[in-house]
């Protein structure tokens, strides 16, 4: 199968945000040309970058170059919006009739999307990978078992406080894998306002209002990297300010097909 252009609605869109992703983007965009490319459906590819200061942009535009003709789009943004925006433009650009996005480093291999699909199929509006499912496996090198702590049990810590106070049925907002109707989530998307990492939450209370059903995934997934306990502290606490600002907007109806919505705000090609 090719990526080529062509008349027919793409089967799917995958969607990659990215920001200063030099370290492994081509790499990146390599697999995922090839996943793509050996899909027997027609896909598109569709990758945001949201105002990277290194070599992303020259990685990106080479990649376009080297794919002229194919499903392939490049969304570049001159001033950082966070990943929220980045997706909701990825989405909001989606022609598939199924919307996956992914964090760019592949965290979560692609061979995941798989399943997801499969839930999509069978009638979910959004299936989304869950970590704690039981059936979930994680790869960890020895150098970042500090992780575990910092982003794996704080994570979990965040996780069931997102369901006491924003989506009580779900039990992993924040994993990095993703998949929708595409009719379903683009007509939630004016009714977005979050653009940092707690939009998960948000768009997920949003389907949850509308009556979307949800189906969590097992994953396989790695942990690569480590932030610093400093600035995963300041962004839980920005995130427990977003999902008490989520919860209120929700009992408002603010995520109702008749609440006033806003245009999609579009970046050049």
């Amino acid at each position: 199968m090719s990526l080529t252009r062509t008349a027919a609605a793409p089967f799917g869109t995958l969607i990659l945000p990215v920001c200063n992703a030099e370290g492994f983007l081509v790499t990146t965009l390599r697999e995922a040309h090839t996943w793509l490319s050996r899909r027997d459906e027609l896909w598109e590819l569709i990758v945001v970058d949201d105002a990277s200061r290194d070599a992303t942009p020259f990685i990106l535009d080479a990649f376009a170059t080297e794919h002229a003709g194919d499903n392939v789009r490049i969304v570049c943004f001159d001033t950082s919006h966070g990943k929220g925006f980045a997706v909701r433009v990825g989405l909001d650009r989606a022609s598939g009739c199924w919307s996956i996005f992914t964090d760019g480093d592949l965290a979560y291999p692609l061979s995941n999307i798989d399943g997801v699909l499969a839930r999509l199929a069978d009638g979910a509006d959004a299936a989304i990978a869950c970590r704690v499912l039981p059936d979930s496996t994680y790869l960890i090198r020895p150098s970042f078992f500090s992780y575990l702590f910092t982003r794996h049990v704080m994570g979990r810590i965040f996780n069931k406080i997102s369901r006491v106070v924003a989506v009580p049925s779900l039990r992993d907002t924040q994993a990095g894998l993703k998949g929708f109707r595409t009719a379903v989530v683009k007509s939630l998307l004016p009714y977005l306002r979050l653009d940092g990492f707690s939009f998960d939450v948000e768009l997920l209370r949003g389907l949850l209002d509308r009556g979307a059903r949800i189906d969590e995934v097992p994953v396989a997934f790695r942990y690569d990297s480590e932030p610093s306990t400093v600035a995963f502290g300041l962004d839980a606490l920005r995130m427990l300010r977003d999902l008490v600002r989520v919860r209120w907007r929700s009992r408002r109806g603010a995520f109702s097909h008749n609440a006033p919505g806003r245009v999609i705000i579009h970046a050049d090609d």
